[in-house]
């Protein structure tokens, strides 16, 4: 994760002018917080369900949220670079 969330948030403030980049910023940790004890609270849920399945099962799960998160990844695509003219210079 921490090795991402420098794309994430260039991701996330690409297409936003620069006095929205703080706020696209903001929404972005806010949702990386909330997956986090979301994420964890599902795992420890799993642990606590149990025996020597609650284990396995946390590890299921924790294979399972894995892939969802490959399949989505894989369905960003890039978007086009925003491009405005500044006087008579074309700025990207």
């Amino acid at each position: 994760m921490g090795l991402a969330l420098p794309t994430f948030l260039a991701t996330a403030t690409a297409a936003l002018p620069p006095a929205r980049a703080a706020t696209g910023s903001a929404v972005v940790n806010a949702d990386r917080q909330i997956g986090t004890v979301l994420g964890v609270a599902a795992i420890v849920t799993a642990l606590a369900a149990g025996g020597d399945t609650g284990f396995d099962r946390a590890w299921w799960i924790v294979v399972a949220l894995a892939a969802v998160t490959v399949i989505a990844a894989l369905r960003i695509t890039p978007r086009a670079a925003v491009s405005t003219t500044v006087g008579q210079e074309r700025v990207r």
